[in-house]
């Protein structure tokens, strides 16, 4: 039941563009259209803090599709001690075509595409609560979307105040003053990337978002995408330190208005 349970993201022409905190007055109708039209896509808990992702979606209808030419983002801090931002990286994938045992294929909604929206995060980030896909304002996203359409936003972390953490430093990590969970654990005396970690930082080197020196630095010399062999290794950890993974609300639906 839970797979099919989803947002429902309005697409409509009348939803305003987000300009700045610095520019809003309250009691304008212009401003309190800007901060009451923003729209839930995901939440979760990192570092101990819970978040929420919200987005408007930007655009104009065409018959009864809706074009998307911008996407804006916004992250709000609800609890925890630990401000999460956005680190600038944002992109988005189409599946054109569903398996049939897929959740999301809907006999209702015969020509339904999926958009996977990639968004870049990061621990100690709290100046960076907004974000624009895209960032270059002269160059219009164009993605067509009819009813009934699905996204869903996968949120990833690049590892927080490195210079703290010593996650790059494979030398003296072992003096780590922040040990960053979603890369790394103390065991004792001794500071590790985990395996699940090293498989995050490979994956973050080939969006290139971590240079090739920090990953030789950490101690990671296989730059390659990850094998099945690493994703056995990683789940293997996982079942062994009886590591679990939520489900999470990630999953929306478009309703054209």
């Amino acid at each position: 039941m839970h797979e099919n349970l989803k947002y429902t993201l309005r697409l409509d022409e009348s939803i305003k563009e987000f300009r700045s905190f610095n520019a809003m007055n309250r009691n304008t109708i212009q401003s309190r259209a800007e901060i009451g039209d923003w729209q839930p896509i995901y939440s979760d808990i990192k570092y101990g803090t819970h978040y929420f992702l919200y987005g408007k979606f930007l655009g104009e209808k065409d018959g009864d599709d809706f074009i998307i030419n911008k996407i804006q983002l916004y992250l709000q801090n609800y609890t925890g001690s630990v401000s999460i931002g956005f680190n600038g990286y944002v992109a988005m994938d189409i599946v054109d075509q569903m398996d049939e045992n897929d959740p999301d294929n809907d006999p209702r909604y015969t020509y339904r595409k999926k958009y996977y929206l990639h968004i870049g995060l990061e621990g100690f980030k709290m100046e960076s609560k907004t974000q624009n896909y895209p960032e270059d304002h002269t160059t219009p996203l164009n993605i067509r979307l009819k009813q009934g359409d699905i996204l869903i936003t996968n949120p990833f972390f690049t590892p927080a105040i490195p210079d703290i953490s010593l996650i790059y430093d494979n030398k003296n990590r072992n003096e780590s003053n922040f040990v960053d969970d979603l890369f790394m654990e103390r065991m004792g005396e001794d500071v590790f990337i985990t395996p699940e970690g090293e498989e995050a930082l490979i994956n973050l080197h080939l969006l290139d978002l971590i240079s090739e020196e920090s990953l030789l630095t950490a101690g990671i010399d296989d730059k390659k995408e990850p094998t099945k062999t690493k994703l056995l290794k990683a789940k293997a950890y996982r079942e062994a330190r009886g590591i679990t993974f939520a489900c999470r609300p990630e999953n929306a639906f478009f309703q054209i208005n």
